[in-house]
């Protein structure tokens, strides 16, 4: 993108002399809004008025809240937002993705777009809104307009437009060896590799992979029908890292050739946002019927228990002794459910205050492995570690769950290693990153926060890679007789207490589960 050298006259907008800017603008595909130092509307090019259904008076001076909704978009934030999402100087589009919002139309209807926000040297802001409805616009003009009439004639600027700015990728191969010939700026990103090492290429060498269907069959299917309209798939990165993308492909006539174009969405953040709303929001359903029954539950508990040690002051034999403890036993037991139910509540994060997480741990393993007399548990800390803020009952727990977790996986028998350290992250939003490398030029100070890190690494089979996004979800479970309450409460733990929880494989084998703790101040440290 060029740099506009352009300067805003205060409340009067643009200068009479940028006649010839606006001009320019309005014959820009993409909707453009103009903005001034104060992130208020100046300016929309022809397109934003036809997309919004606003014009330019009925727009101008609002904030940029009133065209564009975001959850983190208000008056009281409209200018970190936009400085934080725009490229300038000092940052290149590179290093800032673009951002989803949704457009509020006069109609009431919402359109996603893509925004590419620049600042203006000088004060003030220019958005660049593409429409994400436009991939399927191009998918459509080319099957409804061309291959019943004539071979594809698409008009150069256009396509063009369309091609080099789609925020999703899109790739042209020819049908015959399906070698990549074009690749926009969006599928190198998405492959991370330059546009020159993806053409060339087979469809199979680049890492992409439909997951319904073997690539042959998608490229059959393509062939036979024409067309192919989003399959899920994902792409393979340096051997291992994996991205989830959404694929459409349609085939076409050009110059005598038959080619494919493949468009390509990556869906990676949107999927892990998808599955955390929708754990969060079982987690809150638990939480409302916990903070319902559990109290009526703990009272008729009590009662049981207290009729059982009525009984227990009166003569009994052998059996009678039996019953009792068995009805004992089973009390104690629900309580313990009710417990695990109540710490799906959003109101569960209990008395938050400093604690000594390594004093924690030790004890929760050594009442573990007494317990589990075949369970080895070592655990590792550094000489000086900082306090957690968090309510210690919950950290038991939290940490309990693990144990008993790993004990499961090894069939009772085995070494557990829990290692404690701390750790930088990236919290920008409140979403901990821990694959964010810590520095990293332009990055905001305030968006890194210290935690100590907790590794619980066992030595049983590990997990099997189709169960990774389900291990937090209530109710879900590979242990017969389980009631699958035992790693959603400890997620839910960390939730309410600001924290994480990540599980993954081990690289020698055995399952790692991942915890991160807010910490407090350095001078509140623990000695050894």
């Amino acid at each position: 993108m060029t740099d506009l050298n352009l300067s805003f006259a205060g409340d009067s907008g643009l200068h009479p002399s940028d006649f010839a800017v606006s001009l320019v603008l309005d014959n820009i595909s993409d909707m453009v809004v103009l903005l001034d130092d104060e992130g208020r509307i100046l300016h929309m090019n022809r397109r934003g008025i036809r997309l919004s259904g606003y014009t330019g008076d009925s727009a101008a001076g609002r904030g940029a809240e009133f065209l564009f909704f975001h959850r983190e978009l208000n008056a009281s934030s409209r200018l970190p937002w936009l400085s934080a999402h725009a490229t300038s100087e000092q940052k290149s589009r590179a290093d800032v993705p673009p951002v989803e919002v949704q457009l509020q139309t006069a109609s009431g209807e919402t359109v996603p777009v893509d925004l590419r926000i620049v600042s203006v040297r000088g004060g003030g802001f220019f958005v660049f809104a593409t429409d994400l409805r436009i991939t399927r616009q191009l998918i459509s003009e080319i099957l409804e307009r061309e291959f019943a009439v004539r071979r594809l004639e698409v008009s150069e600027s256009k396509f063009s437009r369309l091609f080099v700015f789609n925020p999703s990728g899109i790739l042209i191969a020819k049908t015959a060896g399906w070698i990549i010939n074009e690749a926009n700026p969006a599928a190198a990103e998405i492959f991370e590799r330059p546009e020159k090492e993806i053409c060339g290429r087979r469809i199979g060498e680049i890492g992409l992979t439909p997951l319904d269907m073997t690539l042959d069959e998608f490229c059959g299917k393509v062939m036979m029908e024409g067309n192919v309209s989003e399959v899920n798939g994902e792409v393979l990165l340096s051997g291992r890292v994996k991205k989830r993308v959404r694929i459409s492909a349609v085939s076409f006539d050009m110059e005598e050739a038959d080619r494919i174009i493949l468009s390509i969405s990556d869906i990676t953040e949107s999927e892990k946002l998808r599955t955390v709303l929708h754990r969060q929001e079982r987690l809150e359903s638990i939480g409302m019927m916990a903070g319902i029954l559990v109290h009526d539950f703990n009272n008729m508990l009590g009662v049981i228990l207290g009729h059982a040690g009525l009984m227990r002051m009166r003569p009994r034999d052998a059996e009678d002794e039996q019953s009792l403890s068995q009805i004992e036993n089973a009390c104690m037991h629900g309580r313990e459910l009710s417990q695990r139910l109540m710490s799906f509540s959003p109101d569960a994060a209990g008395d938050l205050r400093p604690c000594d997480l390594r004093k924690i741990v030790q004890e929760c393993a050594g009442l573990s492995a007494g317990r589990r007399p075949g369970l080895r548990i070592s655990v590792f800390a550094p000489e000086t570690l900082r306090r957690v803020y968090a309510d210690k009952g919950q950290l038991v727990l939290a940490v309990d769950n693990l144990l008993a977790n790993a004990a499961d996986a090894m069939n009772g028998a085995g070494e557990v290693k829990i290692t404690l350290s701390e750790a930088l992250l990236y919290v920008p939003d409140g979403t901990i990153r821990p694959d964010r490398p810590v520095y990293r030029a332009q990055s905001d100070p305030r968006d890194f926060q210290w935690f100590v890190r907790m590794d619980v690494r066992d030595y049983g089979p590990g997990i099997p890679p189709e169960d990774l996004d389900l291990l937090f979800d209530p109710f879900f479970t590979t242990k017969p007789g389980g009631n699958g309450l035992g790693l959603p409460s400890v997620y839910a733990v960390l939730r309410n207490q600001h924290g994480a929880v990540f599980a993954g494989n081990a690289e020698d084998g055995g399952a790692v589960f991942t915890l991160y703790i807010p910490a407090v101040a350095p001078e509140n440290a623990v000695s050894s």
